[in-house]
C-alpha cells in the first residue's frame, strides 16, 4: 500500500486528495501498531477472533508502523487549491496530529514521573530504616546492661546497618543518574550524606559535588521572583562550599579512620587468609580421599575376583590327579568310552589350571621353594623300581610341572595308551603317572598348593590393609585440618569481632545519658521531618531484617560454636565416605574368609571319593598299609565337622538356614546339573540312587555322600581282612577295579553321586562370592551418593566460611563508622572515647 501511494504522488502531483489519503493512511497505521502495543500488555483482555483477524491483516498491509511523517505530507496537500470539504478534513488531520504528538509527550512525563517516585519511595524508605535502625541502636546503647545483653544482637545491627547504608546510597546515585534535574533527591542524598555515611566530613561527597555541578550548569538563569530562584541559589552555594579544597579536620577524621579500620582488621585480614588456603587444602584432600577411595574400591574388587579364581586351586588339582587314579584303571580294563570320557575331563582341567591359575601364580613366581618335597620320577618303571628324586617348588612352579606332566601323558589318544598297555607299557609304570599318583599319601601337592595360597590371601589381606591405612591418615589428616579451620580461623575471628564490639559498648557506656538521648532526638526529628516534607507514611516494612532484638540463647549458642559446627559438617562429610567403606570392608572380610573355608568342602568331596578308591583297590605301590584308611577317616572326621559348623553358624557368620539367597540350593529340590541330565538318569534303588536324592538339598545330599564314606571305611576294618596278606596286593588285576570299586554299592553311589555334589557346591561358592560383588558395587553406588551430599555439604560449610568473613567485615568496617557518628562535642567530653578515636587502641 505504501508503495502505491508513493507512485501515485510522483505521477498525480497535483492531487490533493493522494497526498491527504496517504497522510491519513500513515497516521491510522502509527494509532493501530500503538493500540496493538497497549493490548499486549493487557494479560486478561479479551479480544473477538475477526478483531485479531483484522488486526493481523492491517499489520501486513501498513507494515506495523510507517517511518514517514504525516505533518509533512499534509503541508503538501493543504497547498492545492481544494474545496471547502477537502480543506475541512485536511484542517481535521492536523488537529489529529497535534493532539496525537501532545498525548505522547503527557504520557511519556507521566511513565517517567512514576518512575522516579518509585526510585525515590525506595531510596527513602531504605534510608528512614537506617535512621530508625540507629535510633534503636542508641536507645538500646542507653538502656540498662542487663537488659541490653539479653535482647540486644549487636552483630547483627552493624552488618545490617552496612547493608542498609549500601542499598540506600545505591538508590540515591541511581536516581540522581536517572533524573539529574530534580532538586529534591540531591537534598534527601545531601542530608543522607551528611547525617550517616560522613557526619564530620564535608570533603567525602564528590558524587554529589559532581551532580550538583551537572545540574546547576544545565538550569537556565530564572528572572527574579521566580519560584525556583531560592532553591537554585542554594544549590549553587552548596556547590561552590561543596568544591572548596580538603580542610586539616577532614585530612585528620580520614587518616583516623583509616588507622582505625588497619588496627580492627589485622586479625581478621591473617585470619581469613588462612580459611581461605585451609579450606582449598580441605577441598583438595576430600578429592584425594574420594579418588584414593575409588582406587580401594576398584582394588577390592580385583582381590575378591583373583581369590575367587584361586579359591577351589586345591579342588582342581585333587580333581586331575582322582581322575588320573581312575583312568589308569578304565585302560587296564580296555575299556575305550570312560577312559576316552575322563581323559577329555582331565584336558579341560588343564586347560582351567593353565588358564585361571597360572596367571595369578605367575605374580608370586620370585617366592621362596616350599619346604615340602615332591617326588619326581625321571623315567620308566621297571621291575618296580625307577629313578626318581624329591624336589622342591613354590606354588608357580608346581603348577607349571603339574601341567606338563599331565600333558605329556594325556595328549596321546585313549586308543594309544590302550594299545600301550597291550605291549607291555603300562599306565601305571609310567613315570608321569607315578609322578601324579605317589605324592597322593603325603598329599605333597596339597600342601605346597594350600601354602601358596595362604600366602596370596595374606598377600591380599595386607594389601588392602595397607591401603585402608593410607585412607585413615588422609581422613585424620582432613580432620586435623577441618579443626584447624575452625581454630586459626573462624573462631579467632569471630573472638576478635565479639572482644571488639565489648570493647566499644564499653565506651560508649561512658557517653552520658544525657548525650545518647540528644542522639536518638537527633535522628528522631530527620525521621518526621521526611516523612512529613514527602509525605511519606514509614510503616517499618522491613521489620524483619531490622529486628535487632532478636538475640536468644540458641543465636548466642549458634553464634559461639559456628566454627565447630562447620568443623563437625566437614568431619560428617569425610565419614561418609569412609565409614561405608571400613563397614563393607570388614563385612568382606568376614565372607570371603567364610567362603574360602566352605569351598574346601569341593576338595573334601573328591577326596573322600580318591581315598574310598584307595582303601577298597588296596595298591601297595602307591599307598602303605593303612595310610589310605587314615586319610579316609580324616577327611570324615573334618568334613562332618565342616558341615556341622556352616549349618550353625560356627564359622562366625549366621547359619546357612538363615541365608534366604541360598535357598534355591539348602532347602529346595533342584537338578545341579543340566536339568535334561537330570531327566534322563538310570535309577539304580538297590544303591539308592534316584531322581528325588540328587535333587535333594546339597546338605542333605553330601550328607548321603558322607555317610557312604563312612560305611566304605567301616567295611575295609572287619576281622577277616585285618591281615597284610590278605588286603594288600603288589599288582593290581586288570578287573579289580571294576570288580571292587564299582561292585561296591556305596563307593558306586559316590561315584555316580560325586558331579551332582561338585555342581551344588560349584552353585554355592558362586553365589556367595556374587553377593561380595554384590556388596562392593553397593559400595561403589553408596560413595556415588554420598559424594553428592558431601559436596553439597562442602558447599555448605564454604558458604559459612565466607559469609563469615564477608559479615565480620561489614561489621569491622561499621563498627568505624559507627565512631564516628558520635558528633564531635560529645568525643571531647568522653577522654575514654577521644583517646581510642586518636590512638585506636583500647589500652589506658
Amino acid at each position: 500500500m505504501k508503495d502505491l501511494y508513493e507512485e501515485g504522488i510522483k505521477q498525480f502531483r497535483n492531487n490533493p486528495l493522494l497526498s491527504t489519503y496517504y497522510a491519513y493512511y500513515i497516521l491510522h497505521c502509527n494509532k493501530t501498531s500503538t493500540k496493538k502495543k497497549e493490548n499486549d500488555s493487557v494479560p486478561n483482555k479479551e479480544v473477538n477472533e475477526k478483531n485479531i483477524d483484522y488486526t493481523k491483516s492491517l499489520q501486513e498491509k501498513c507494515y506495523a508502523k510507517d517511518d514517514s511523517n504525516p505533518s509533512s505530507i499534509i503541508k503538501v496537500a493543504i497547498g492545492y487549491k481544494i474545496n471547502i470539504f477537502g480543506k475541512y478534513f485536511i484542517e481535521y488531520l492536523i488537529f489529529e496530529l497535534k493532539e496525537k504528538e501532545k498525548e505522547d509527550n503527557d504520557f511519556s512525563k507521566k511513565e517517567s514521573f512514576e518512575d522516579f517516585m518509585n526510585l525515590q519511595y525506595k531510596a527513602l524508605e531504605c534510608h528512614l530504616s537506617t535512621l530508625n535502625l540507629l535510633k534503636k541502636y542508641f536507645n538500646i546503647i542507653n538502656s540498662p546492661k542487663e537488659e541490653r545483653t539479653s535482647r540486644f544482637n549487636q552483630e547483627k545491627f552493624y552488618e545490617t546497618i552496612y547493608t542498609y547504608i549500601q542499598e540506600t546510597n545505591k538508590l540515591y546515585q541511581d536516581t540522581i543518574n536517572k533524573y539529574p534535574n530534580e532538586k529534591s533527591t540531591y537534598e534527601l542524598y545531601n542530608l543522607f550524606l551528611n547525617e550517616i555515611v560522613n557526619p564530620e566530613d564535608d570533603s567525602g561527597n564528590d558524587e554529589l559535588n559532581e551532580a550538583f555541578s551537572h545540574m546547576a550548569l544545565n538550569i537556565p538563569d530564572q528572572p527574579s521572583g521566580n519560584n525556583n530562584d531560592n532553591g537554585i541559589s542554594s544549590m549553587k552555594s552548596y556547590l561552590k562550599n561543596s568544591q572548596s579544597n580538603e580542610d586539616m579536620k577532614s585530612k585528620k577524621i580520614k587518616l583516623l579512620k583509616k588507622n582505625m579500620l588497619t588496627a580492627f582488621t589485622k586479625v581478621h585480614s591473617k585470619s581469613s587468609k588462612i580459611i581461605l588456603i585451609l579450606f582449598t587444602l580441605i577441598v583438595g584432600f576430600f578429592v584425594v580421599i574420594v579418588c584414593y577411595s575409588f582406587v580401594f574400591i576398584n582394588n577390592l574388587n580385583n582381590n575378591i575376583t583373583d581369590l575367587k579364581s584361586i579359591g577351589d586351586m586345591n579342588y582342581n588339582v585333587d580333581r586331575l590327579i582322582r581322575r588320573s587314579r581312575i583312568i589308569g584303571f578304565f585302560i587296564m580294563e580296555e575299556n575305550l568310552n570312560d577312559a576316552e570320557s575322563i581323559r577329555l575331563g582331565i584336558l579341560e582341567t588343564i586347560v582351567r589350571l593353565e588358564d585361571k591359575y597360572l596367571p595369578v601364580l605367575k605374580k608370586y613366581s620370585s617366592e621362596e621353594a616350599s619346604t615340602t618335597p615332591v617326588l619326581v620320577y625321571y623315567n620308566e618303571m621297571k621291575n618296580g623300581t625307577a629313578s626318581n628324586d624329591y624336589i622342591h617348588y613354590n606354588g608357580y612352579e608346581l603348577m607349571s610341572e603339574i601341567i606338563l606332566w599331565a600333558k605329556e601323558l594325556y595328549n596321546t589318544p585313549t586308543e594309544q595308551l590302550i594299545l600301550n598297555e597291550k605291549t607291555g607299557k603300562k599306565i601305571f609304570d609310567n613315570r608321569y603317572y607315578r609322578t601324579l599318583s605317589d605324592n597322593i599319601v603325603n598329599q605333597n601337592f596339597k600342601f605346597i598348593t594350600e601354602e601358596t595360597f595362604e600366602k596370596i590371601y595374606a598377600n591380599s589381606i595386607a594389601n588392602q590393609n595397607s591401603k585402608m591405612l593410607i585412607i585413615y591418615i588422609l581422613t585424620i589428616i582432613f580432620a586435623v585440618m577441618s579443626l584447624a579451620l575452625n581454630l586459626l580461623g573462624i573462631t579467632p575471628i569471630q573472638r576478635d569481632v565479639n572482644n571488639l564490639i565489648n570493647n566499644i559498648t564499653k565506651l560508649f557506656n561512658y557517653i552520658p545519658r544525657g548525650s545518647l538521648k540528644d542522639i536518638v532526638s537527633k535522628y528522631d526529628d530527620s525521621i518526621e521531618s521526611i516523612t512529613q516534607l514527602y509525605d511519606i507514611n514509614f510503616n517499618y516494612k522491613k521489620e524483619g531484617r531490622i529486628n535487632i532484638e532478636d538475640n536468644t540463647l540458641s543465636r548466642r549458642l549458634t553464634k559461639k560454636f559456628k566454627g565447630y559446627i562447620i568443623n563437625l559438617i566437614l568431619i560428617i562429610s569425610i565419614l561418609l565416605i569412609v565409614l561405608p567403606i571400613v563397614i563393607k570392608k570388614s563385612y568382606l572380610d568376614d565372607h570371603v574368609e567364610y567362603i574360602l573355608r566352605s569351598a574346601e568342602r569341593k576338595e573334601m568331596i573328591i577326596d573322600l571319593n580318591l581315598y574310598a578308591l584307595e582303601t577298597i583297590i588296596h595298591d601297595t605301590r602307591t599307598f602303605t598299609p593303612g595310610s589310605a584308611e587314615s586319610l579316609l577317616d580324616d577327611v570324615i572326621n573334618r568334613m562332618g565337622t565342616m558341615q556341622t559348623q556352616i549349618y550353625s553358624g560356627a564359622f562366625g557368620l549366621e547359619p546357612t538356614k538363615e541365608m534366604r539367597s541360598l535357598d534355591f540350593l539348602l532347602i529346595k529340590y533342584g537338578c545341579r546339573i543340566e536339568q535334561s541330565k537330570c531327566e534322563g538318569i538310570e535309577e539304580n534303588v538297590n544303591i539308592g540312587f534316584t531322581k528325588k536324592v540328587i535333587t535333594s538339598p546339597m546338605n542333605n545330599l553330601i550328607d548321603e555322600y558322607l555317610e557312604k564314606s563312612k560305611s566304605i571305611l567301616q567295611k575295609s576294618l572287619v576281622g577277616k581282612y585285618r591281615t597284610i596278606n590278605h588286603i594288600y596286593h603288589s599288582e593290581v588285576d586288570n578287573d579289580r577295579f571294576r570288580k571292587y570299586c564299582l561292585g561296591d554299592p556305596d563307593f558306586l553311589f559316590q561315584y555316580k553321586v560325586i558331579t551332582h555334589c561338585i555342581n551344588g557346591l560349584d552353585k554355592f561358592y558362586n553365589a556367595l562370592f556374587d553377593s561380595q560383588f554384590e556388596t562392593v558395587r553397593s559400595a561403589l553406588y553408596s560413595m556415588i551418593i554420598f559424594i553428592f551430599i558431601d559436596s553439597f555439604l562442602l558447599f555448605i560449610s564454604y558458604v559459612i566460611s565466607y559469609r563469615s568473613i564477608i559479615s565480620n567485615s561489614k561489621i569491622l568496617c561499621e563498627i568505624v563508622n559507627v565512631v564516628f557518628l558520635i558528633p564531635e562535642d560529645i568525643i571531647n567530653m568522653v577522654p575514654q572515647l577521644k583517646r581510642f578515636i586518636d590512638t585506636a587502641s583500647f589500652e589506658e
